[in-house]
C-alpha cells in the first residue's frame, strides 16, 4: 500500500470504525447509567416511603414502583449494558492505540516496508473480534472462529 492508500484508509475505515465503536461505547454508557440509577434511586426510596405510611394510601403506587425496579433490572440484564459500553471502549481504545503505535514506527510497524499491510490487518483484526465477540454474547447460536477468516491485504 502506498502513501495514498494508507492515507485514505486511515480517514476513511479508521475514522469510521473508531466513530462507530465510540458512539456505541457512549450510548451503552448512558443505558448502563440511567438504568443503574434508577435501580438504586427506587431501592432507596421505596423504604422510606414504606417506612412513613406514604404507602398505605397508595399500595398501587408501591407495587408499580417496585414492579418498574425489577423491570429495569430485567432490562439491564438482557441489553448488557456494562458489558457493551466496556468492550466498546476498548476496542475504541485498541483502535487508538494501534494508529499510535503505527505513527510512531514502533513495535511490529518498525519494518517500513510491511507496516502498512500489517497496520490494515491490525485494525481489520481488531473490528472482526469485537464483531466475533459481540455476536457471541448476543446470538444463542453464535457462528464459530472458523467461519469467515479475516481476509489478508494483498500488498
Amino acid at each position: 500500500m502506498n502513501l495514498e492508500e494508507i492515507t485514505g484508509y486511515r480517514e476513511n475505515r479508521l475514522n469510521g470504525l473508531r466513530t462507530f465503536y465510540d458512539k456505541k461505547a457512549v450510548h451503552n454508557k448512558c443505558g448502563h447509567q440511567i438504568c443503574s440509577s434508577y435501580i438504586i434511586i427506587s431501592s432507596a426510596i421505596i423504604p422510606v416511603l414504606i417506612a412513613t405510611g406514604v404507602l398505605e394510601t397508595h399500595r398501587l403506587a408501591g407495587s408499580l414502583a417496585s414492579g418498574t425496579i425489577v423491570a429495569v433490572t430485567a432490562w439491564a440484564a438482557h441489553a448488557q449494558y456494562h458489558l457493551n459500553w466496556l468492550r466498546y471502549r476498548r476496542t475504541w481504545d485498541a483502535l487508538n492505540r494501534e494508529e499510535n503505535l503505527f505513527l510512531a514506527h514502533v513495535g511490529v510497524y518498525q519494518d517500513t516496508e510491511t507496516c502498512n499491510c500489517r497496520f490494515v490487518e491490525r485494525v481489520e483484526e481488531l473490528a472482526d473480534i469485537e464483531g466475533r465477540d459481540w455476536e457471541s454474547r448476543h446470538s444463542p447460536h453464535s457462528a464459530s472462529s472458523d467461519q469467515n477468516p479475516i481476509p489478508k491485504v494483498g500488498c
